[in-house]
């Protein structure tokens, strides 16, 4: 199971450089001005500043304290406090964090993570499994889709669950188009190879379905999706490939 650390999910650097801070958390001209057009005094405003920087950086929303001190403090800097205020510890629970969220939104024109996102996240996991069976790719690809639709990202969790089922149903469909291809005749012929081991097409049936696990290991080789898919399709005879490689599977 890939953790954010391994995808292309956003997370912000516990301690990044000076020249990071420069460059992606010091608000322009433009947006101090916005902040004391909304911001009612200048803690509320520094919270609007820190989470709107966050939210560019990340494409989602960050409760202020866990945002590493070292940014909180450069924008604080940046907006002449010699040291964050204390008063910044409220600004996570009040109804004035809820209204900057809906401005930033507005502001970087992004979609909150509604039913459409869900809808955009779960069609996104089941086309990139088509072709990719590692979690991690489907979950790069469903982010780089979010992004690409202007919607909010959802917390990781969200996304890796979406990015299992997503494979899951499309492994079934593969499943179930290999075992119907073979027909009864050579679901037969596949257990005859095996009548000296205790595996067998027809004693794995009742697992889960009645094909998953017969299929899985012909399926999750190393093929490519792509030319699997072709494979169903195909003039040769499937029958005699499955003989193969199901007589490499249980033999000895």
């Amino acid at each position: 199971m890939p953790s954010a650390h391994e995808t292309a999910y956003p997370r912000l650097k516990s301690n990044p450089s000076p020249s990071e801070l420069a460059a992606v958390y010091t608000p322009t001209r433009e947006e101090t001005a916005l902040a004391g057009r909304i911001a009612r005094g200048e803690v509320a405003g520094l919270g609007f500043l820190v989470l709107l920087k966050v939210f560019q950086r990340l494409g989602y929303f960050l409760q202020l304290r866990d945002v590493p001190p070292v940014i909180v403090e450069h924008i604080a800097h940046t907006q002449g406090f010699l040291v964050a205020p204390g008063g910044l510890g409220e600004y996570d629970e009040s109804g004035t964090r809820r209204r900057h969220v809906a401005v930033i939104r507005a502001h970087q024109r992004v979609k909150p993570f509604d039913t459409g996102g869900q809808v955009a996240l779960g069609k996104a996991v089941r086309e990139a499994a088509q072709a990719k069976e590692d979690l991690t790719d489907i979950i790069n690809v469903a982010i780089e889709e979010l992004v690409r639709q202007a919607f909010e990202l959802p917390g990781f969790t969200t996304i890796q669950e979406a990015a299992q089922r997503g494979r899951a149903e499309v492994n079934r469909g593969f499943y179930a188009q290999v075992f119907d291809s073979l027909g009864e005749d050579g679901r037969k012929r596949i257990n005859r190879l095996n009548e000296r081991s205790v595996f067998s097409v027809v004693s794995f049936m009742p697992v889960r379905s009645k094909y998953s696990n017969v299929l899985k290991p012909w399926v999750m080789s190393s093929t490519p999706r792509t030319a699997l898919g072709k494979r169903y399709t195909s003039n040769v005879d499937r029958v005699t490939l499955c003989h193969v490689r199901f007589g490499m599977l249980f033999s000895g």
